[in-house]
């Protein structure tokens, strides 16, 4: 079994106020089905700090690329578990499914006055293995 872990933390603006987690969410599972990988990183970490840091983008990037490979084809993704901690945070759980297997990932929310934004995102090949 492929080991694997990625946490970064990160602030990503959503486009608008009325953007929900589930669009910023499928906005970036489908690049990464679409196999833009980086366009998928890069448009979620748009205008946050994470501009400033290339290389910690550049290495989740080939990480992730290097995990897709591995497991083959995206088949989709779906969502696991909504913990609504407050109207203003939620801790989301995705499983993106491959024909090899499949990765977990989990998003932080947060709203923030101008729409929701991820805080964090970690993901793992063992369900359990997610902190």
């Amino acid at each position: 079994m492929l080991m694997l872990a990625a946490a970064l933390l990160i602030a990503a603006p959503a486009v608008a106020q009325n953007v929900a987690p589930d669009d910023v969410a499928n906005g970036f599972f489908q690049k990464l089905k679409s196999g833009q990988t980086a366009k998928a990183y890069r448009d979620l970490w748009q205008g946050t700090l994470m501009d400033r840091k290339q290389a910690e983008v550049d290495f989740v990037i080939s990480q992730t690329d290097l995990i897709m490979k591995a497991y083959g084809p995206m088949a989709d993704w779906e969502l696991m578990k909504d913990d609504v901690l407050s109207p203003s945070f939620r801790i989301r759980t995705y499983l993106v499914r491959f024909d090899a297997g499949a990765l977990f990932f989990k998003l932080q929310f947060y709203r923030a006055p101008r729409g929701w934004m991820v805080l964090n995102l970690d993901f793992r090949d063992r369900y359990a293995a997610l902190p």
